[in-house]
């Protein structure tokens, strides 16, 4: 099938959401009160639904929020981009858009990272996908495939820096210390984390 899209008026009834967020309520009022107030800035996205169940029509690839804070106002339609995609396709735009959109801490980035991965994507393709750079993205990946989870935790937290994380794992068994005092006195480090890194060793 050729790839196309469309933007048109949809029921929300007939969408399904079909991988459920949850989300901070602040954010989420935030939101609301922005599409009361001027409206919705970026229609949703949607796929045709391959589901069996009559009920639904189309399947959401991106805009759960939007959905709910037009239900929130009494809405019973929105605009939506209908994409003319497969479910693995729609499913892969779905973690790209997510992914784009959401803090470089949060573990369900990490993860999707991770998914994207192991679908086929390459390093490079991931980051142009998200807007963040190849060495960034394979830095994430190396940590997750040698199981440094405590590593990337703390990498997540932002108690220490993703190429400090990635050079532990590194040094695994050569100079620690050497490591953390040339992070330190480059100003890469400062003394609140050298300690998160040696309570994370010490673990």
């Amino acid at each position: 099938m050729n790839e196309y899209e469309e933007i048109k008026l949809i029921n929300i009834s007939e969408i399904r959401i079909v991988n459920p967020r949850s989300r901070s309520k602040s954010i989420h009022d935030e939101l609301v009160e922005s599409i009361k107030n001027i409206g919705l800035k970026k229609p949703i996205t949607v796929r045709l639904s391959d589901s069996t169940c009559k009920t639904y029509v189309y399947d959401l690839i991106c805009g759960q929020g939007r959905i709910e804070a037009y239900e929130i106002l009494g809405e019973k339609q929105i605009p939506a981009i209908v994409k003319s995609v497969d479910h693995e396709d729609g499913h892969i735009m779905s973690l790209a858009e997510n992914i784009a959109r959401r803090k470089p801490r949060s573990t369900e980035l990490l993860n999707s990272i991770i998914e994207l991965k192991n679908k086929g994507f390459s390093e490079l393709e991931i980051a142009n996908k998200i807007g963040r750079s190849k060495n960034w993205v394979a830095s994430i990946v190396s940590l997750k495939e040698k199981g440094e989870d405590k590593l990337l935790s703390a990498v997540e937290s932002g108690r220490i820096p993703i190429y400090i994380a990635v050079e532990i794992s590194r040094a695994k068994g050569v100079d620690i210390q050497h490591l953390l005092l040339e992070g330190f006195n480059s100003g890469e480090l400062n003394s609140k984390q050298i300690g998160a890194i040696k309570r994370i060793l010490s673990q």
